[in-house]
């Protein structure tokens, strides 16, 4: 009788083992796990898409760039900031002339699209 159990007993404990390494096995392969993963993969792709894929990414790194090079009085009048991409290349990234106008200039930054390479950074 005593033994029948203990044969039962390995017998149990190796189903829950088998149960635990199969549940984990199909954890790893359930579309849920995965899923976040094609999803960053669908929405970006720096090699199609560039560094810098749109506008907003542009006007971020130009801010940033601007705020360091400039003083803040210099920079923050001439919000908001517009970005235009010319021959999908270049994002170019102007500050608003602002209100009430001033003379001076307005904080101007041409970045490459392709790897974020900072072309030119004035303030005209």
């Amino acid at each position: 009788m005593k033994h029948k159990l203990i044969i039962f007993g390995l017998g149990f404990i190796s189903a829950v083992l088998l149960g635990i390494i199969f549940a984990l096995f199909i954890i790893g392969k359930h579309p849920a796990s995965s899923s976040t993963t094609l999803k960053l993969q669908k929405l970006y792709d720096p090699d199609i898409d560039g560094w810098v894929p749109n506008e907003e990414t542009a006007i971020k790194i130009a801010e940033a760039i601007w705020l360091t090079v400039f003083p803040e009085e210099d920079v923050i009048p001439h919000k908001p900031y517009r970005a235009e991409l010319k021959d999908d290349e270049i994002w170019v990234v102007r500050g608003a002339i602002p209100y009430p106008p001033r003379l001076g200039s307005t904080p101007y930054i041409e970045i490459q699209k392709s790897d974020g390479k900072i072309l030119m950074v004035i303030h005209r």
